[in-house]
């Protein structure tokens, strides 16, 4: 993959670390790892979550419950 510029890699080193902490937050509700599932929760409330994107943590969290509770 090329990037034009150090700010196409940045962007994409931000969403990757967002996706992964989605992915992680999934995989501990649906493992039931309540420690792993409040770091992540910690994470998207975090600065650092809000330095890397302008989603709301809040928000997001929500999503993903509501789209764990369809899931089940």
């Amino acid at each position: 993959m090329r990037f034009k510029d150090v700010n196409d890699w940045v962007e994409n080193l931000k969403n990757a670390i967002i996706l992964q902490a989605v992915s992680d937050y999934r995989e501990a509700v649906a493992m039931g790892d309540a420690r792993m599932k409040k770091e992540c929760e910690s994470f998207f409330r975090s600065r650092w979550y809000s330095e890397l994107t302008d989603i709301d943590g809040e928000y997001l969290l929500r999503k993903l419950r509501s789209k764990a509770k369809e899931a089940i």
